[in-house]
């Protein structure tokens, strides 16, 4: 597959898997300037009248009726590879177009072998481009430090559900305005997680050390600065 990159910046990806409604995909088209789909999900967006930039993958799991209801103006892209899945596809033709960042939604959902292989990919790709998630039960951001301490804050109201869930082992975690907070700890994955805090103040900042953490929230994810 030979293309050229294009100057975007937030590129969208949908997954067969679990969307959000109409009102939060409707977000998903709005923060992105381009919006690709795997095959499997057009056949749902379709139904919901939300038309991607892109559709990509190898196509098997595009209903042939559907295919046909595409308008000439959505580029169809058929990668037969067997060695990714179609979201790795999505992402590497995100990054092929320019994707400063990348906003992912449907990642769950549907078969559970499903959705940990595509946080995994999540995982992998998050060390090429940063990764927003738009999802039915809330909103999340992934943090990645290697080099040197990774911090987010973000606004948004009281009490709402703040979860913390490592990839690996996230190493000096701290935290400002949760309930529970954290000052310098790790975090590790089926060791000590994060799930489930509370935010105590408008204004929620976490800092890594090392280490990739996804921070979740069933409410939209304001970054300050």
């Amino acid at each position: 597959m030979t293309e050229t990159s294009l100057l975007t910046s937030t590129i969208a990806i949908v997954v067969n898997g679990d969307l959000p409604g109409n009102d939060r995909l409707a977000e998903v088209w709005r923060q992105s300037e381009l919006v690709i789909s795997t095959d499997g999900a057009v056949n749902s967006l379709m139904v919901r009248g939300h038309l991607p930039h892109v559709v990509v993958g190898d196509l098997d799991s595009l209903d042939p009726r559907v295919r046909e209801l595409l308008p000439a103006s959505v580029e169809v892209i058929e990668v037969s590879c067997q060695e990714s899945t179609d979201l790795e596809k999505a992402f590497r033709l995100a990054l092929l177009r320019g994707a400063s960042e990348v906003v992912v939604t449907g990642i769950g959902g549907g078969r559970l072998d499903h959705a940990i292989t595509n946080l995994a990919i999540l995982y992998k790709f998050r060390r090429e481009v940063p990764i927003r998630l738009i999802e039915p039960s809330g909103y999340g951001i992934l943090m990645a430090a290697e080099n040197h301490p990774e911090q987010f804050t973000f606004t948004g109201r009281l009490g709402r559900t703040v979860s913390l869930v490592p990839f690996g082992t996230v190493e000096g975690v701290r935290t400002a305005g949760l309930r529970y907070p954290l000052n310098g700890e790790s975090l590790a994955w089926g060791v000590r997680e994060g799930q489930s805090n509370e935010a105590v103040d408008k204004e929620v900042v976490i800092e890594i050390r090392r280490g990739m953490l996804l921070v979740f929230s069933e409410e939209a994810i304001e970054r300050v600065g």
